[in-house]
């Protein structure tokens, strides 16, 4: 899976970064234009897994606010980002665990 991370980027650039189905969950208005960091998941991942949001958050070098571009997210992916200072954006908001979203990716369910 090929994951979009730009580091210090303004605010104002972000649109140039994202593809055309999350630009519309951005705020039209920025709070500042401070330097910001991205990291855009394909939609094609549909829902991204604690580990995958990890390794996103590792590849970041710096202490600056991260805003994280999904489908959607598992519940233990979100608990990375908020640990990290990192603000989620999603086109869905369905309710997942990673044992969740495997089970039923498995058949399981």
């Amino acid at each position: 899976m090929k994951i979009i991370i730009k580091q210090k980027i303004s605010f104002s650039e972000i649109q140039k970064f994202l593809p055309a189905y999350y630009r519309e969950l951005l705020p039209k208005n920025a709070p500042c234009d401070d330097p910001i960091n991205i990291a855009v998941f394909p939609l094609s991942a549909k829902v991204i897994f604690g580990r995958q949001a990890s390794k996103a958050i590792e590849k970041i070098d710096n202490d600056l606010k991260t805003l994280f571009f999904s489908y959607n997210f598992t519940r233990e992916a979100m608990e990375h980002i908020h640990e990290h200072g990192g603000l989620i954006f999603t086109t869905s908001n369905f309710d997942w665990s990673d044992d969740d979203r495997q089970k039923y990716k498995n058949g399981d369910y």
